[in-house]
């Protein structure tokens, strides 16, 4: 087998990627975090995908699902891988990882489906061309980052590869070629557990379908009669819906019931006293009740008016007038002509003086009379002066005076004209009230004269007539509620119902304690939700009647069931008797199976000793294995034996992946070869053994594919140098991250 190219539709970091791969040595070189060993992840679940069998997935496939599942969020994880097999078929498998199911079709040929080939566990696993499985392929050709050691983890599942290399190491192998056949003779007449079609499987399975028909006739009688035990419940619940019914319908009449004596009883009461007619309708006054009304409201709503208080309109009018002649008068008089004589007399009596001390004194009293004249004559007319402002304020403050009072007046008038005039109109509308008063009374029959008794007769007229219309009222609905209750029929057949209705009551309420009336009171005003209850509970009751006479015709007889298992117990019997038979040729045969591991390891050891030495340097020139546990140990130089797994880590590794290619040459089905899938394989080596294992994986890759994935510079140097000149050789550089 070879891969011809992995294509990651959702895988990882990876959309609808593709790695294209030739049939020798590839070296698919690229730096941390470029995708390597998702690339690596890829090959191995494009070829051998997920198990989907039973149980519960484990650590490893958790871990892988976690890491391998689209990183950018994606409802698809696809993978798919083209191969080429020995037997010349190009095939490529397509993994659906995400449902886990795949698809297996010819590269070439349209339409040729070969999923049937390498169905395992649920799903395709591709490494059954090989005669591995997915387990056993991811132990030898498939080396993951840092697990080179793991092949030892997976030594028991390799262990059925191992029993087949061994027919393969020694031909001559008498004690493993009879363990061979007797586990072949084992096979074809009694078969292992897990085939279906051998003779203890077919015995094992008809002893379980007689042990389940038995038990299936037994648990068909069980529910017979669980059944049976269902129906007689539905019986009771049904029966117990119906006494539930009959119950309410008891309290429902003795309602229906009660509610005809309380109507008969209704009628007794409407008819005392007797009455014989509907009440008589009243004489028709509502006109007069209406005008008796708006007459009281109006007297009431006009009180007695009140005369204005005060002078007159007349005398006030005369006041004005007099107020007015006096203003008249005042504004004809000037100023000047009041003025009091006082400073004038003053003023010349000065002037006199002042003339005779001018004729009667010598010259020095001339001067001092001068004097006096000049002063004289100043105060005449300083006196004028101050009497013309005095005469003129007084004139001015008493038109003042005068005015204001005028104006007051005239505000009195017009008040008491507007007075006058709201007296006269309100006399006149009391006047008018009091006729209506009048009139009214007159059409009530009130013989009172006086307006205010009238009023009062009035009132007492409006209080008879309201006593004598709720007495008609009272009447009206009275007879009305007789009416209502007779409800068309006579008082004897009102009886008669009563009468009836009572002892059909009666006689449904006797079936019933009082605990069983009590608990139907609850659910009284619920009977159509009872109804379709009881009705519900019948459709259930007569299904599983139906139910019960057809499961009844279709049982199976338990007698006859039996029978049939005691038969094939005794089948089982002799053939596990013949099993223990053969179990004890095989103890026999044990130390031949030790044989047949010394086969397996001598197989395994001649294969790593042609590359031990040459890998080791020399130091190492022999080794031995231990086909149970795939343990190895190497002899130095001095002799001495060493476990590989004591040895330095790199050496270490360098050993199991000589392991993985011997086991990968000698476990695969004939005519193929297992590709090597190694994931820095050599990271510990030194450049030295480096160099080695590349050579070594060089040397063999014309027979077997190698894809090496890594990191490390020196390798890709290493490849790019020797791989140029070598065909169906590669190196692929991937980008970086």
């Amino acid at each position: 087998m070879q891969f011809e190219s992995v294509t990651a539709f959702a895988f990882g970091p990876f959309y609808n990627k593709t790695l294209d791969l030739v049939p020798g040595m590839n070296v698919v070189y690229g730096p941390n975090e470029s995708g390597k060993s998702s690339w690596h992840a890829a090959l191995y679940a494009g070829l051998c995908g997920i198990r989907h069998g039973k149980g519960p997935p484990s650590k490893q496939e958790k871990e892988f699902e976690r890491r391998r599942k689209p990183w950018q969020g994606t409802d698809g994880w696809d993978v798919s891988v083209v191969v080429s097999l020995a037997d010349g078929r190009r095939i490529a498998l397509r993994q659906d990882l995400a449902a886990k199911a795949g698809q297996a079709q010819d590269a070439d040929l349209a339409g040729k489906d070969y999923s049937a080939e390498v169905n395992h566990d649920g799903t395709l696993d591709g490494a059954r061309w090989l005669g591995l499985n997915r387990v056993s392929f991811l132990n030898t050709g498939c080396v993951r980052q840092a697990e080179m050691l793991s092949v030892r983890e997976g030594a028991d599942s390799l262990q059925n590869a191992l029993q087949k290399a061994a027919d393969k190491a020694d031909k001559d192998a008498t004690a493993a070629q009879a363990l061979i056949e007797l586990a072949n003779y084992r096979k074809v007449q009694i078969g292992s557990l897990k085939a279906h079609t051998k003779p203890r499987r077919v015995a094992m399975k008809e002893v379980d379908d007689a042990r389940r028909l038995l038990e299936d006739a037994k648990g068909h009688l069980a529910e017979y009669v669980e059944r049976q035990h269902e129906a007689q419940e539905l019986e009771a619940e049904v029966e117990a819906h119906q006494r539930q019914i009959r119950a309410v319908r008891a309290l429902q009449a003795e309602r229906i019931a009660s509610e005809a004596t309380a109507r008969l009883q209704r009628v007794r009461d409407l008819s005392e006293p007797s009455v014989d007619g509907p009440p008589a309708p009243s004489v028709d006054d509502a006109d007069l009740a209406d005008q008796v009304a708006a007459a009281i409201a109006a007297w009431d709503g006009a009180p007695d008016p009140q005369g204005p208080q005060g002078a007159t309109y007349e005398e006030l009018d005369e006041q004005r007038s007099a107020v007015l002649a006096q203003k008249c008068q005042l504004a004809s008089v000037q100023p000047r002509q009041r003025l009091k004589a006082s400073p004038l007399l003053f003023g010349l009596g000065l002037l006199v003086v002042a003339g005779t001390c001018f004729w009667a004194q010598t010259m020095v009293l001339m001067f001092l009379g001068g004097m006096c004249v000049a002063a004289g004559i100043g105060t005449v007319w300083l006196g004028i002066a101050q009497a013309k402002r005095t005469a003129a304020e007084t004139h001015a403050a008493q038109l003042v005076v005068l005015t204001e009072r005028l104006s007051r007046l005239e505000d009195q008038i017009n008040r008491r004209r507007a007075d006058d005039l709201a007296y006269s109109d309100a006399m006149r509308r009391r006047q008018a009230d009091q006729q209506t008063v009048h009139r009214v009374a007159t059409a009530a029959g009130v013989q009172e004269s006086d307006t205010s008794a009238q009023v009062r007769a009035l009132r007492d007229w409006q209080e008879r007539r309201l006593a004598r219309l709720e007495q008609l009222a009272e009447d009206t609905k009275r007879w009305g509620e007789l009416q209502s209750a007779l409800a068309g029929q006579s008082r004897e057949e009102i009886e008669r119902v009563a009468d009836t209705q009572r002892a059909e009551a009666d006689a449904l309420l006797r079936e019933f304690d009082e605990a069983q009336l009590d608990a139907a009171r609850t659910v009284v005003d619920d009977l159509p939700q009872l109804l379709h209850a009881e009705q519900q509970a019948q459709g259930r009751l007569d299904r599983k009647r139906g139910s019960l006479r057809a499961f009844a015709d279709g049982m199976p007889s338990v007698a006859d069931a039996e029978d049939d298992y005691e038969d094939a117990k005794r089948r089982l019997e002799r053939l596990n008797e013949l099993d223990g038979t053969l179990a004890t040729a095989t103890e026999f045969l044990e130390k031949a199976q030790e044989r047949v591991h010394r086969d397996v390891a001598g197989v395994l050891r001649r294969t790593l000793l042609e590359w031990l030495p040459r890998v080791t340097g020399g130091r190492y020139t022999d080794c031995r294995i231990d086909p149970q546990t795939l343990s190895v140990e190497v002899r130095t130089q001095q002799g001495d034996w060493r476990n590989a797994e004591l040895l330095s880590h790199g050496t270490a590794e360098q050993l199991y992946l000589l392991l993985r290619l011997a086991l990968c040459r000698h476990l695969v089905a004939d005519n193929e070869t297992c590709p090597l899938i190694l994931d820095d394989p050599v990271s510990a080596c030194d450049a030295d053994r480096q160099r080695l294992i590349l050579e070594t994986l060089l040397q063999i890759s014309p027979s077997t594919q190698v894809i090496l994935f890594t990191h490390d510079d020196d390798v890709r140097k290493w490849g790019l140098r020797r791989l140029a000149a070598e065909n169906n050789s590669q190196v692929v550089e991937l980008p970086s991250a």
